[in-house]
């Protein structure tokens, strides 16, 4: 039997290990779909401003859990709005945005012949079989090579909105970081990543 699976673009959800934190470092958690964007965009930083950014990268449930059991953050970036406000809400972080958008597809194998307007047919289609991943895991290690990737027709197009919580008692220059990743530079970053940008200027 066919299968189809439907996923976040660019999903990673492995932790990354690091060793503790210098005080010098801004340290940012980040949702694992970031990853390349947000080291580009940790490696431009410092150029700007002189301060080391130090990025973790998992599932963003994971890292806003590590966060509240009290693991000296700066800045968690999550894949949604919900980690972030949920910082908010319990007095762990003092401010909240949200920074970019992402899209979701689907990743089939060749031999379902899978296309942006053949998709919602093949979707309600009784021989294919649809798959999802559990929480925590990615559906795309291993298999990406083996899979098509398949944008969503207009009418289907959903995608998360990815949001920041700046941590009560951040570094000095978080806030910065924070505005940084709203600038120009950044999104561009972020849309040569795949994302879609939320702040760029009219052309």
């Amino acid at each position: 039997m066919n299968r189809l699976l439907c996923g976040l673009t660019g999903a990673a959800l492995a932790v990354a290990t690091a060793g503790p934190a210098s005080a010098d470092e801004l340290v940012v958690y980040a949702a694992g779909s970031l990853r390349e964007a947000m080291t580009q965009i940790a490696r431009d930083f410092p150029a700007r401003t002189g301060t080391v950014v130090r990025t973790e990268f998992g599932p963003s449930r994971v890292m806003r859990e590590r966060i509240e059991k009290g693991k000296r953050v700066d800045l968690l970036a999550s894949a949604d709005m919900g980690h972030p406000l949920r910082l908010e809400r319990i007095g762990q972080a003092s401010a909240v945005a949200m920074f970019t958008r992402n899209s979701i597809c689907a990743l089939s194998t060749a031999r379902v012949g899978l296309t942006t307007a053949s998709l919602l047919d093949i979707l309600l289609d009784p021989g294919i079989k649809l798959g999802t991943a559990a929480a925590g895991t990615d559906p795309l290690e291993g298999q990406l090579a083996n899979l098509t990737v398949t944008p969503l027709p207009d009418n289907l197009r959903v995608g998360p909105e990815y949001g920041m919580a700046l941590r009560k008692g951040a570094h000095p220059q978080a806030a910065a970081l924070m505005l940084y990743i709203l600038s120009p530079a950044a999104q561009a970053a972020l849309a040569q990543h795949g994302f879609t940008p939320v702040a760029l200027p009219t052309p």
